[in-house]
C-alpha cells in the first residue's frame, strides 16, 4: 500500500433504516478511490437493515473489500462509531450514515485534502434530499453550524462551530484510546468536536457537496416536521413530537456533558495546562447545570404526573438560587400537564394563522 494513497475504511451505519439503507450502501460501492474497506455496520435493527446489507455485501463484485458487522446490542450512534472504528484497518475513516448518499467522488476529495494540507478531520456541503431522494435544496455549514458552547470554552477558528456527523471524516488517531461511554450517545459529532479541539487538530470544511443529506420525519436532527397553522389536531401533534425531540436532545446533551467529564483527563492534549483543564471542567459544569432543570422537567412533562410535576417545582423553589425567568418561562405553561399545554398552544398558533390571513 502506498502512502500517497493510504487505505481508508468507510463506515456505513445503520439502524431501523431498511428504507434508505440500499442507497447508502450504493453510494459507498461506486467510490472511485482505491485502496477502500467499507464496513457495514447495523446497531442491532429490529427491522430489515441488517439483511439488506448483508444481501448487498454478499453480492457485491467490486474491487473494494467489505466486511460485514452488527452490534451485539443497539449501542447508539457514538460507541457504535468507536467499535465500528476499533475494527477499521484504515488510517483515515470516513462515516456515512444509513439514511444519506456518498458521492462517488467522496472519499478520492477527502483524501486528496488530507494529502495536500494540516487538517485532520473533513466536513463538506451536502445536497439536502427529501424521502424520495429528491435534491430540495443545499447546505452548507457555517461558523454558526454545531455546537456554540465549543467556540466559547475553545475559542477555536474552526469554520464550523462544530463538526457534522453526516459528512464527517477524520484521520483514525483522533480517536486513540478514546473510552466508550457508560451511557447512550447519540449525538457522537459533539464528542468527537470536543476531543479533536482537545487535542489540538486542524479541521477543513470542503465547500463543495460530496453527499446527499436526508431529511424525513423520523431522523435524529434532521427531521422535516412542517407546522400547519390551519389544521388544530396536526398543531398538536407538531407540537407534540417537538417536545419529544428537545427531550431528546436535552438527554443526550446531559449524558455527553456527564461523558467528557469523566474522561477529560484520559486524552492526552498539546501544552498540558492543569489550570486550563480545570477551567474547562468548570465551564461544562455550568453548562450541565443550566440544562439540568429543563430537561427534568420536560421528561416529567411528557411521561410524569401532575403530582410529579408539582413536587419538582416545589424542589425547584427550595433552592431560589436556581431560578430565573428562562426556567419560569419554560415551566409554569407545562405545569397543567401536556394536552393542556398542547392545546393552548395550538390555539394561539392557530389565531395566528387567521389573523394572517385576514390580513392578506
Amino acid at each position: 500500500m502506498s502512502s500517497d494513497y493510504p487505505l481508508v475504511s468507510l463506515i456505513v451505519t445503520g439502524y431501523n433504516q431498511e428504507k434508505y439503507i440500499c442507497e447508502a450502501i450504493k453510494g459507498a460501492f461506486i467510490q472511485n478511490y482505491q485502496p477502500l474497506e467499507i464496513i457495514l455496520s447495523d446497531d442491532y435493527s429490529n427491522d430489515n437493515t441488517f439483511s439488506i446489507m448483508e444481501q448487498m455485501a454478499n453480492c457485491y463484485r467490486g474491487s473494494h473489500t467489505i466486511r460485514l458487522r452488527r452490534s451485539i446490542s443497539n449501542r447508539a450512534t457514538f460507541n457504535h462509531l468507536l467499535e465500528c472504528a476499533a475494527e477499521a484497518n484504515g488510517q483515515i475513516i470516513v462515516l456515512a450514515e444509513g439514511d444519506d448518499i456518498s458521492y462517488q467522488n467522496r472519499v478520492s476529495t477527502i483524501v486528496e485534502r488530507w494529502k495536500s494540507g494540516d487538517a485532520k478531520i473533513f466536513c463538506s456541503y451536502a445536497d439536502l434530499i427529501n424521502e424520495s431522494s429528491e435534491v430540495i435544496g443545499k447546505v452548507e455549514w457555517s461558523t454558526e453550524s454545531g455546537w456554540r458552547e465549543l467556540r466559547d470554552w475553545f475559542n477555536h477558528d474552526w469554520p464550523m462551530t462544530s463538526l457534522n456527523g453526516a459528512s464527517l471524516a477524520f484521520d483514525k488517531d483522533i480517536i486513540q484510546n478514546v473510552k466508550l461511554s457508560d451511557e447512550k450517545i447519540y449525538l457522537e459529532d459533539k464528542v468527537i468536536s470536543f476531543i479533536a479541539l482537545l487535542r489540538g487538530y486542524n479541521m477543513e470544511l470542503i465547500r463543495e457537496p460530496l453527499i446527499a443529506y436526508r431529511t424525513h420525519s423520523k431522523a435524529t436532527v434532521n427531521h422535516n416536521l412542517k407546522l400547519d397553522l390551519e389544521n388544530l389536531k396536526e398543531l398538536s401533534d407538531y407540537f407534540y413530537q417537538i417536545e419529544k425531540r428537545c427531550a431528546f436532545h436535552e438527554i443526550d446533551s446531559l449524558n455527553i456533558y456527564k461523558y467528557i467529564l469523566n474522561t477529560v483527563d484520559s486524552y492526552s492534549y498539546p501544552n498540558s495546562d492543569p489550570e486550563k483543564i480545570s477551567k474547562l471542567k468548570s465551564l461544562i459544569t455550568k453548562s450541565m447545570q443550566s440544562l439540568e432543570p429543563f430537561a427534568s422537567f420536560r421528561s416529567i412533562f411528557l411521561n410524569g404526573t401532575t403530582q410529579e410535576r408539582l413536587l419538582t417545582v416545589l424542589r425547584l423553589f427550595a433552592s431560589p438560587e436556581n431560578i430565573n425567568f428562562a426556567i419560569l418561562k419554560f415551566i409554569l405553561p407545562r405545569l397543567f400537564g401536556l394536552r393542556f399545554f398542547l392545546y393552548t398552544k395550538s390555539i394561539f398558533h392557530f389565531s395566528k394563522g387567521v389573523i394572517k390571513r385576514m390580513i392578506a
